[in-house]
């Protein structure tokens, strides 16, 4: 945009992002209908349709707030050339050994009966209980206190803030976890909250719901 004020020619066309579950919800939500009760071709018509409806209005929203793109270049994720761009270059990646197929754990949706990205979630603050757990290290032990002690299985670390004096004696040793006993490194963090819980953040590979 600043090289555009500059007088440079800019190439900045508009996009929108039609895919995915954001879409299917608007469209529910807007045509109170679901999804689940209608055939899979007759709910991508009236995702289409509606599109078309609303498209123009969201469109003219970023013009009122003065973004200066190509208008005259518009895209969408769901527009055939944007499709045959996207999966060329899926091919091309599998080709390369870059795309893989595993099992995984995943965010699922039980209302929508589809599992969803990270971006979708809304964070809520709640009010919760501390579990204190005692980490073995050495001879000694570590007490860490979490709100979310099912998650045990799943800890791979453990972090504790650099400016904590308590813990410094600990900090590049391993640390047993409980009931599972794999041992797990002791790193320095400041996401680590000194003035919560114990002090001492367990990191999980999974279940951040």
């Amino acid at each position: 945009m600043l090289a555009s004020l500059n007088g440079e020619s800019v190439f900045y066309p508009f996009g929108t992002d039609d895919n995915g579950l954001p879409t299917e919800r608007l469209v529910e939500r807007l045509k109170k209908v679901k999804s689940k009760n209608m055939s899979r071709a007759d709910f991508i018509q009236l995702c289409l349709k509606t599109l078309k409806e609303v498209t123009p209005e969201f469109i003219q929203a970023w013009k009122n707030l003065g973004v200066s793109c190509d208008y005259d270049a518009i895209y969408s994720t769901i527009d055939d050339s944007t499709r045959k761009l996207s999966q060329k270059y899926f091919i091309d990646l599998y080709k390369k050994g870059e795309v893989y197929k595993k099992d995984f754990p995943t965010i699922w949706c039980p209302e929508c009966q589809t599992s969803i990205a990270q971006a979708e979630l809304e964070d809520k603050e709640s009010n919760s209980l501390f579990s204190t757990l005692k980490f073995k290290v050495g001879e000694g032990d570590l007490l860490i206190a979490t709100t979310r002690p099912e998650l045990l299985g799943a800890c791979v670390a453990v972090f504790v803030n650099p400016k904590d004096k308590r813990y410094k004696k600990f900090v590049g040793k391993k640390a047993k976890v409980p009931l599972f006993n794999q041992e797990v490194p002791i790193l320095e963090d400041e996401s680590a909250e000194m003035d919560k819980g114990t002090g001492i953040l367990m990191i999980c590979s999974y279940g951040v719901l």
